[in-house]
């Protein structure tokens, strides 16, 4: 080692100062990358989960009610609105529940008279 060289040191201070960018970097993107991802539209909030599985479930117990009721109707193609709210009541109810869902009425009231 020379007499004007500086002895070399592998402190904290020198690995602070080689990796600040990186870890500024990473820490602003973890305060950012949900704000941006949110006001963008790809986080997928739980009543929009929600509300999709509900509208899904609605529209495969109106399309049990359907055929339930048609098979049960003696009257074949499209009903006016009265006879299949009249159906769709009488059918929507699924096995093991208490009461049928409303949604679920008027699905299959909308499906009867198409």
């Amino acid at each position: 080692m020379a007499l004007n060289e500086k002895p070399r040191t592998n402190g904290l201070r020198d690995r602070w100062d080689r990796n600040r960018p990186v870890i500024y970097a990473l820490g602003i993107g973890m305060m950012l990358g949900p704000l941006v991802s949110s006001f963008a539209g790809y986080q997928v909030r739980s009543s929009t989960s929600d509300s999709r599985v509900h509208a899904a479930v609605v529209e495969q117990q109106a399309r049990f009610c359907e055929e339930r009721a048609r098979a049960a109707s003696a009257e074949a193609g499209r009903l006016d609105w009265n006879r299949g709210y009249e159906l769709a009541r009488q059918w929507a109810k699924m096995p093991g529940a208490a009461a049928a869902d409303s949604d679920a009425i008027q699905a299959c009231v909308r499906r009867l008279t198409a």
